[in-house]
């Protein structure tokens, strides 16, 4: 008999510990308290991830992953239907999750673009995942071991 179990409960975060690595290779230049706060900063958002499962967390990876920074980070959103192969029912489902946990807005329609636009949600004005998508290109390490692997020691 199968029995109906929350998945998110057996998942394991490894959070950031100093952030030492991203801090030197982004040239941060952030020292004591102020590192501090950032890797407290940036645990609280990893934390979220823990809560939801690998599937949502495998469609906020490809939106970071696919989003531009144009005054806010950004993501036409049909091309993370389109790349995932989602339903309008599935992306719908996911799209709801990420805006109830605060990592997307509602989407819009820009002038810019002919679909809808969402932006990712940035930790007191700062482009939080914008700075993990820009260290993990340029150490080779792929944004799906960081966030859907819910591994953020890769930035130690």
């Amino acid at each position: 008999m199968n029995t109906i179990e929350d998945v998110t409960k057996k998942q394991i975060l490894i959070k950031g510990k100093h952030l030492k690595s991203i801090n030197s290779v982004l040239n941060w230049n952030l020292d004591g308290s102020d590192l501090k706060a950032t890797v407290e900063l940036c645990n609280e958002k990893f934390e979220v991830l823990k809560h939801l499962d690998r599937n949502t967390r495998s469609v906020f990876s490809s939106i970071v992953e696919r989003s531009e920074y144009k005054h806010r980070r950004i993501v036409l959103l049909s091309l993370i239907q389109q790349s995932l192969a989602l339903s309008d029912y599935d992306m719908g489902n996911y799209l709801d999750i990420l805006i109830r946990y605060k990592l997307i807005c509602d989407p819009y329609i820009d002038d810019d673009y002919r679909g809808y636009i969402s932006e990712i949600e940035e930790p007191e004005g700062w482009d939080m995942w914008g700075e993990i998508k820009s260290y993990c290109e340029l150490e080779n390490i792929t944004l799906e071991e960081i966030i859907v692997e819910l591994d953020f020691e890769k930035l130690d």
